[in-house]
């Protein structure tokens, strides 16, 4: 029993120190990106943890906007995952505006070498899908503010 609870004591201290993400993607189209993302994030030098909140029944409308805004607000930053429709997506883009609104940094990430359009109020804060690319964004994230938060 001691050695059970020292070890979910250690990865409580160890995601104290990591940044929380909220992840933005997609569900119809990008889960399989989402997985991905989630697979590398269990290795140890990630230097971020995510809940996954994916949605798998619709949230009743008269609640989804403050529910997100809640999750939205539990976290150092929000994470967009950028495929092929979600710049046509009305919840990454109202998972965005609230997080623009709250002044939480917010960057998306794409596949290199892909062309997509960019979802709105995410203007140049994107990067190609690489580890130093996600580790220096996490570690600058104050570059990644609303423009009108900086």
């Amino acid at each position: 029993m001691t050695d059970l609870l020292s070890q979910y004591l250690f990865q409580g201290s160890q995601q104290k120190q990591k940044k929380r993400a909220f992840i933005s993607f997609d569900y119809d189209n990008d889960i399989q990106l989402k997985n991905l993302l989630s697979g590398q994030a269990k290795n140890s030098t990630t230097p971020f943890f995510f809940d996954d909140w994916s949605v798998k029944e619709p949230f009743p409308q008269s609640t989804w906007k403050s529910d997100v805004r809640i999750k939205i607000k539990q976290c150092d930053f929000v994470m967009v995952l950028i495929g092929q429709n979600t710049y046509q997506r009305s919840g990454v883009l109202e998972e965005i505006k609230i997080a623009n609104e709250e002044n939480i940094p917010t960057f998306g990430i794409y596949e290199q070498g892909m062309n997509y359009y960019l979802p709105e109020g995410i203007n140049k804060r994107f990067i190609s899908w690489t580890w130093p690319n996600i580790t220096a964004a996490i570690n600058n994230l104050s570059i990644y503010l609303p423009t009108y938060a900086r």
